[in-house]
């Protein structure tokens, strides 16, 4: 485990932690045998799985047939509900965290991630961001990893392996901000094949309010294999004919006048039995009004039933004048029924635009103004130190910032003993959280910052060297903490 303790608090909550996880017995979680720290550094000692990990039996890129990722998904996601009725988030789900089991079931693994984080309080501060941008969701970025953090992770791995990559790609701020603010792109633009059922379920999932998203989940989990049954349904099931069996002789075919009247009930009543059901997921997952439904049957056509009776005797001439009395009837009530809509759709115009800031006293708008000035203020010169703590090296660090709105850009610099004098972009948003990604500085791995603003206007936070992948990684290059403020 790539983490150091500073304290012997930490340690001990590391070991309660520790205790718990151990005793996490599910047939899709990876045993843990022991833990211990050892020189401040905690360690693991894990059940081994022979066959890889999902990612090796599945390269980025590949894409996989329904079926396979439901099985994985209900294993991967039953592991997931059981950690989480510990009161366990694991934080870091990925296909390399998928192990394959000596039957080839699937093992989660790596609850590590989520012990340290955990032992050094991630849930309530950005002090420790935790876990693969790819993955990450929008709150588990902001350092408020939930249970529903681990739906969406579990989201993001189903829409690569369906399409083949995942929903936001770029170096690490650009990824951070999409996950943050751009929706993903629709499923059906990567597989047009898709069904609408199994899209839905999907981008649920990926909703970013996490109130949004599925209650746990298990239900995830299982919306999609009902969404897989539905798809089967649509596109795997024989089409079978039952409503009409036409006589091989031509000679038997009914004639016009009598037998019209007996088929007619026939198409009715035999229509609902051979139409496709209606999706499971109409009740809890998927929208009325997009779920399948039968069309109507043709109701029995009366004229022709009626030519085949007896001659009806003629009507009383007050019948005759009823249909210009009715039609003078029906036109009264649509002209006051279009007035009725003309002054209601006048009034809620009226109403929409006022509440949206388009009439003010001075007849200017003040609505988009007072949103953004929740965002703060951070443009500026700002010099104060960096703590490689991979190295145990300290320096000094400065940062020029120019800002729009919640986009940031500007320059980096560190000092002797390290080396670095970079371009960077990044954000700032509403709930005075900051990230940006510093380049590539001859030859070495761009750094990926991320903080907060504190209440002295000081910026504060991590750092950490990203590799290829554009993921943390230790072997990328130092890692550590930062603090700088305004001058």
């Amino acid at each position: 485990m790539h983490t150091r303790f500073a304290s012997s608090e930490e340690v001990e909550i590391f070991q309660n932690e520790g205790r718990t996880i151990a005793r996490l017995l599910h047939p899709h979680i990876i045993r843990v045998f022991d833990f211990d720290v050892e020189h401040d550094i905690p360690f693991m000692v894990m059940d081994y799985a022979p066959n890889g990990t999902l990612r090796k039996r599945h390269p980025r890129g590949m894409r996989l047939p329904l079926p396979t990722i439901i099985s994985y998904v209900q294993q991967v996601g039953g592991a997931l509900q059981y950690a989480h009725d510990q009161q366990l988030v694991h934080r870091d789900v990925k296909p390399e965290n998928m192990l394959l089991g000596r039957s080839d079931e699937v093992l989660l693994s790596d609850f590590g991630t989520a012990m340290a984080a955990q032992t050094t309080g991630y849930q309530t501060s950005l002090q420790e961001v935790i876990g693969t941008l790819a993955y990450m969701a929008p709150e588990h970025l902001e350092g408020k990893a939930r249970p529903a953090s681990d739906q969406y992770a579990l989201a993001v791995v189903v829409y690569e392996w369906l399409s083949g990559e995942v929903p936001f790609r770029g170096i690490g701020t650009q990824v951070a901000i999409q996950h943050t603010i751009t929706p993903p792109p629709p499923l059906h633009e990567k597989v047009p094949g898709i069904s609408p059922q199994v899209e839905q379920v999907v981008m649920r999932a990926l909703t970013k309010d996490h109130h949004q998203r599925f209650p746990r989940v298990q239900d995830f989990a299982d919306a999609l294999a009902r969404a897989g049954q539905v798809e089967q349904a649509f596109y795997s099931a024989p089409t079978v004919a039952t409503a009409m069996n036409v006589p091989s002789d031509p000679a038997t075919v009914p004639t016009v006048e009598a037998p019209v009247m007996e088929v007619q009930p026939q198409r009715a009543t035999s229509a609902p039995n051979t139409a496709m059901k209606p999706s499971p997921l109409a009740r809890d997952t998927v929208p009325p009004e997009v779920a399948y439904a039968p069309p109507p049957a043709p109701a029995p056509v009366r004229p022709v039933m009626q030519a085949a009776s007896p001659p009806a005797q003629p009507l009383p001439t007050v019948y005759q004048q009823a249909p210009q009395r009715h039609s003078g009837g029906v036109a009264v009530v649509i002209l006051l029924l279009l007035l009725v809509v003309v002054l209601v759709g006048g009034i809620s115009w009226f109403v929409v635009q006022r509440n949206s800031g388009t009439f003010s006293h001075n007849g200017t708008t003040s609505a988009v103004t007072s949103t953004q000035a929740t965002i703060p203020d951070v443009a500026g010169f700002y010099s104060g130190r960096l703590l490689n703590t991979t190295a145990n090296i300290s320096a000094t660090m400065t940062l020029t910032i120019e800002q729009n709105r919640g986009h940031i850009q500007g320059s980096f610099k560190v000092g002797p003993p390290l080396h670095g004098n970079n371009p960077y972009e990044g954000f700032v948003n509403a709930a005075d959280h900051i990230q940006f990604t510093v380049r590539r500085f001859q030859g070495n791995a761009p750094l990926f910052f991320w903080g907060s603003v504190q209440a002295d206007g000081s910026l504060a936070g991590r750092y950490c060297s990203l590799d290829n992948n554009d993921q943390c990684s230790p072997n990328a290059g130092g890692a550590g903490t930062w603090h700088v403020a305004k001058q």
